[in-house]
């Protein structure tokens, strides 16, 4: 049977209590997630070398909005990665 790679997905919460709960969810499923607080931060992850499969952002973050996010990754690494709101 072929190994299947499992999905790699970052999450964009400010609520830390959000965050965990999204974070347990996906994981309890068998999904890594990597927590992010701050979309300036998540941007800054994004801008290296590194693979996420799907994001999930929150509309509202205190420094960088989940919309600008979005138009950052939209901007600089075009449409293949998946989103969701």
């Amino acid at each position: 049977m072929p190994h299947l790679r499992t999905m790699n997905i970052a999450s964009l919460e400010d609520d830390l209590v959000q965050a965990q709960f999204i974070a347990q969810v996906l994981e309890t499923a068998g999904y890594p997630c990597t927590q992010f607080h701050s979309g300036k931060s998540l941007i800054a992850t994004l801008a290296k070398p590194h693979t996420f499969d799907l994001l999930i952002l929150d509309w509202e973050v205190p420094d960088v909005s989940g919309l600008d996010v979005l138009h950052w990754v939209r901007t600089k690494q075009g449409y293949a990665l998946p989103v969701l709101f």
